[in-house]
């Protein structure tokens, strides 16, 4: 009798450890919900991103499907995931869509390999875009007969983190050029009596501005705007021809990543107007920098980025 109530308190220990064991692995690994599924938007942002991604560099990685699989319900899930997006057999990929030749599909392993800050990094953005309530989807994808899966969070009804989808973009490698000539404000006007724009008199010793612009513009895999960077150069012109000014402007932004700007006047009057600019934008495995010395933006990490240094000269009409 003695041995049978031994063996009765064993089993019910180890019931104990084994069902204590199960809540403690639970709080830790987002829980599957089968019935969970990602709103029309979000469904037709994975859709967009499958045709762009597939039509530009498809030979490469192939986007397939796409699940939701749950939220992440606590803290500790969030750190559960966190750890699997950066775990070393995880994949991702990095460049830009519309340059095939830019983009790389490496583990996080071989990223960190190449660069020791690859993991701090991506632990810093993703303690800021991963959230308590997040929904996560499954992504399938296949390579050189390969499957695979990343893990998309969904923060807002929107895609906040993939190693893949969010580490990449989509960016022309040529500039837009805008040009913005000013009306010939007194090329013909009296020198005496002078002309009036703006309220303003304005002789003929005045003739006219002259304005163009460099710009770039990067967009997220599903198409929407993701950040832009570009220059200004503007020349102001006597009626002689002559520049007496020179003014110049830059920006960049990007979202979820870096960007830097700078530039300078070089030639402010004379036959002509230049000026230098450094841009860089970058995505999050990657970073922009502006280097005094040398006077450039400089790329730090291994991701996706576009830098442009130059000068701009501008002549009068």
């Amino acid at each position: 009798m003695q041995k049978i109530k031994h063996l009765v308190i064993v089993a019910i220990t180890l019931c104990t450890l084994m069902l204590f064991a199960c809540q403690k692995e639970s709080k830790v690994t987002p829980v599957e919900q089968p019935t969970t599924a990602v709103s029309s938007k979000i469904s037709n942002d994975f859709e967009v991103a499958k045709q762009n991604w597939n039509s530009n560099v498809g030979s490469l990685v192939r986007m397939q499907s796409f699940k939701a699989v749950g939220t992440i319900k606590s803290n500790a899930e969030k750190e559960a995931m966190m750890n699997q997006i950066m775990a070393d057999d995880a994949m991702a990929a990095y460049g830009n869509i519309l340059d095939e030749s830019s983009m790389n599909l490496k583990t996080v392993g071989e990223l960190q390999q190449e660069n020791s800050t690859t993991k701090e990094t991506m632990r810093t953005y993703l303690q800021q875009q991963l959230n308590v309530g997040d929904l996560v989807v499954d992504v399938l994808w296949e390579s050189k007969s390969k499957s695979f899966t990343s893990k998309t969070i969904i923060h807002d009804d929107a895609i906040a983190w993939d190693n893949l989808l969010t580490s990449s973009i989509m960016m022309d490698t040529k500039p837009v050029i805008t040009v913005t000539p000013s009306e010939e404000i007194a090329a013909k006007a009296d020198p005496a009596a002078g002309s009036r724009v703006g309220g303003s008199a304005i002789t003929a010793a005045y003739a006219a501005w002259y304005r163009q612009t460099y710009s770039w513009v990067g967009n997220w895999i599903w198409g929407s705007k993701r950040g832009d960077m570009g220059e200004t150069t503007t020349i102001h012109c006597y009626s002689n021809g002559r520049v007496y000014s020179t003014d110049r402007s830059d920006w960049a932004n990007m979202a979820l990543g870096s960007a830097r700007s700078e530039s300078k006047v070089l030639v402010n009057s004379g036959s002509y107007g230049k000026t230098q600019y450094a841009l860089g934008i970058a995505t999050p495995f990657a970073s922009v920098s502006f280097n005094n010395s040398n006077w450039k933006v400089e790329v730090g990490g291994i991701g996706s980025s576009m830098v442009r240094n130059g000068t701009h000269t501008l002549y009068p009409w």
